[in-house]
């Protein structure tokens, strides 16, 4: 076999190999710290540093970084680099990326002595289909830079209905003034039956009499009208009209932003296709006449507003991870740049893992004879929360799905003298608050909509035309909501234009933790394997580590032995002119089943 050609090409030119491309080395991050990231924690955090140019690329990559005077580019836009192989069988891309010129650019060794002709640039490659790439790409990203990427057809409909928190005084007031002007019409209607059992004759009486019937009616009139706003304001107190609001599928909006950054969305998390965002209101002047009428404001788009969680598009994708238990990757699927969203318990990992990673050039396992465990990243606690809408009430009297916490502990044996080490909470808050569903009339709803129907009889029996009645038994599967006013935006199950029964089965922190925080346990990660999160770790072991090895190990953390051994690379440092790489990594090892889980749960006081 031949031997092997490298090529780097700059823009698609071929201007020379960086000086020192034989002894570069490549670091890869896998592990992040940072939970307030979507950074993944299985594709590697991958750049090239150090490397030098000289010749006509270091003349290129310098007017390249100035071009920005002459109304070029410039020094904060990338430069395309390729790093191509060629033998006889072919040629291929081994690293696609681009200079970024923010990391550690240094011009070097001028011809003359103003500085700006350097002969030697150092520059930093990072990977264009890597995890940083798509960091850098949707970092400047807000919700005003893709409001025009939207339709109208992309909002979703969110049915809602305003219900305070009863009060009895006010209640019983309504009431009050309700049963005085029905006895007045009950009154005024006899007053009229006896002015037209007794219709004068004589012509002076007649005009008394047409005065009389003028003004009963007009008494009546008003005595209707009083009725009208009475009963208006018992169904709005009990019943709103309904209004709509518009929100957006979390499925949509994660698709437009990655769009806008260059990348194609991938997904098999079903609950995109239902979690909704609901925005606060964004603020507006006041309009005097929506105030005097007491105008309720709905939003008219779906997208967060400027001060909620989510107006960068970051925390749109940090929200996503969190919610999910999920990390992002990006994958070259034939040019094509794809980020795939999935959850950090997803087998799909381990069908793209190398399965022999491990192994040495005569096949056997390589010995790992050092190693420690990862107690440290079990947590006594880990607490699932959504966030409170102070302007809502329902928002904490419907309880359920707002908080869920699993407490992990080892079995006490106190005769061996057992002194529990656990410790740490792993604390997930939601910055968005659940609704809360119209699901039923209360008993005091049914009496009011006995009185409205009975109200609605005298109005039509004057020649009225109501039907409140209709309305308020069709205001079912509605948002609720306690005050027009949003200050928390909320995050909504909306699926066939309303909020189904069991929605917080659906959305809520309990069914969070069970369906995708499980695989974070300890103690129950799984019904097949329930402690197949703990690892026996190690360090500073050197393997055979060629281009192959390069090319899949950069896009998955996961690996499986020869000997069927399952494990996750933290971190690897290749070099490339000798073809080894130092590995960090990690094993599944089960080394404790004392250890249980006890859950507490947030009900509804009524459960």
């Amino acid at each position: 076999m031949g031997k092997d050609r490298d090529q780097w090409l700059i823009d698609g030119r071929d201007l020379g190999a960086p000086v020192n491309w034989r002894d570069f080395e490549i670091n890869a991050v896998f592990s992040q710290e940072d939970e307030t990231s979507p950074i993944d924690e299985n594709q590697a955090s991958l750049s090239i540093e150090s490397l030098i140019w000289t010749g006509p690329a270091a003349e290129y990559i310098s007017n390249r970084f100035k071009s920005g005077l002459t109304g070029g580019p410039g020094a904060f836009q990338g430069v395309p680099v390729s790093w191509v192989i060629s033998n006889e069988t072919g040629s291929f891309t081994a690293f696609q990326g681009y200079i970024d010129f923010t990391q550690n650019y240094r011009e070097r060794k001028f011809k003359g002595p103003r500085r700006t002709q350097p002969t030697e640039v150092v520059t930093t490659i990072v990977d264009d289909f890597g995890i940083d790439s798509l960091i850098a790409s949707v970092n400047g990203i807000t919700m005003d830079t893709i409001r025009e990427d939207f339709n109208s057809s992309d909002w979703t409909d969110i049915p809602f209905v305003i219900i305070k928190k009863f009060d009895f005084i006010e209640f019983f007031m309504m009431w009050l003034s309700l049963y005085v002007i029905l006895k007045s019409l009950a009154d005024a209607r006899r007053a009229l039956d006896d002015l037209f059992a007794d219709i004068p004759t004589n012509p002076l009486g007649l005009i008394g009499w047409i005065a009389k019937l003028i003004l009963t009616l007009a008494y009546i009139a008003f005595l209707l009208a009083q009725l009208i706003v009475l009963v208006q304001q018992i169904i709005n107190l009990l019943f709103s009209k309904k209004r709509i609001h518009k929100g957006l599928k979390l499925k949509k909006l994660l698709e437009v932003g990655l769009t806008k950054a260059g990348y194609t969305f991938v997904s098999p998390i079903e609950e995109l296709d239902f979690y909704t965002i609901l925005p606060t209101l964004p603020t507006e002047k006041s309009n005097f006449l929506e105030e005097l009428f007491n105008k309720v404001r709905v939003t008219k788009e779906g997208l967060p507003s400027v001060n909620d969680y989510g107006f960068a598009f970051l925390e749109v994708m940090t929200l996503c991870r969190n919610l999910f238990n999920a990390r992002f990757a990006v994958y070259n699927n034939n040019g094509t740049k794809e980020v795939h969203l999935r959850t950090k318990g997803d087998q799909w990992w381990f069908k793209q893992s190398n399965q022999s990673l491990l192994e040495a050039p005569d096949g056997q396992n390589i010995l790992v004879d050092d190693v420690g465990y990862n107690l440290e990243e079990l947590k006594l606690n880990r607490y699932l929360k959504f966030s409170d809408d102070p302007l809502d009430i329902w928002t904490k009297e419907d309880k359920q799905g707002l908080t869920y916490e699993v407490q992990t502990r080892s079995s006490p044996n106190w005769d061996e003298g057992g002194i529990p080490l656990e410790k740490g909470l792993d604390f997930i808050q939601i910055p968005y608050a659940l609704g809360s569903r119209k699901a039923f009339l209360t008993d005091l709803e049914e009496f009011v909509l006995t009185v409205v129907s009975t109200a609605e009889s005298v109005i039509n029996f004057f020649g009225g035309n109501l039907n409140f009645s209709d309305d308020i038994r069709a205001r079912m599967n509605f948002l609720k909501i306690s005050s027009p006013e949003i200050s928390v935006p909320k995050l909504l199950y909306i699926e066939n234009g309303g909020i189904p029964p069991g929605h917080r089965g659906k959305l809520g922190a309990k069914i969070l933790q069970e369906k995708y925080y499980r695989s974070s346990s300890f103690v129950n990660a799984s019904d097949a394997e329930p402690f197949n999160n703990q690892y026996q770790t190690f360090e500073g072991i050197d393997i055979q580590f060629d281009l192959t090895r390069f090319l899949e190990t950069r896009q998955n953390s996961y690996f499986i032995t020869k000997d069927g051994e399952s494990g996750k690379i933290e971190s690897f440092n290749w070099k490339r002119s000798e073809d080894k790489a130092t590995l960090k990594a990690r094993f599944r090892f089960v080394y404790d089943k004392s250890l249980t889980e006890t859950t507490f749960e947030l009900k509804n006081d009524d459960d």
